[in-house]
């Protein structure tokens, strides 16, 4: 699953909504619940050391 169908499906399935809320890294997005907009999960790229 690609992050654009992870997108899809937590908005289908949960009533949720997301946004970006770091100007340093601006491709970290949360998802949050609509009514308390407490945030339950996160997406994030993470960089391979190797």
């Amino acid at each position: 699953m690609n992050r654009d169908n992870f997108e899809k499906f937590v908005i289908q399935n949960d009533d949720a909504s997301f946004d970006y809320p770091w100007k340093k890294s601006p491709k970290n997005e949360v998802f949050r619940h609509k009514d308390s907009k407490k945030w339950f999960a996160l997406v994030m790229n993470v960089q391979k050391k190797g």
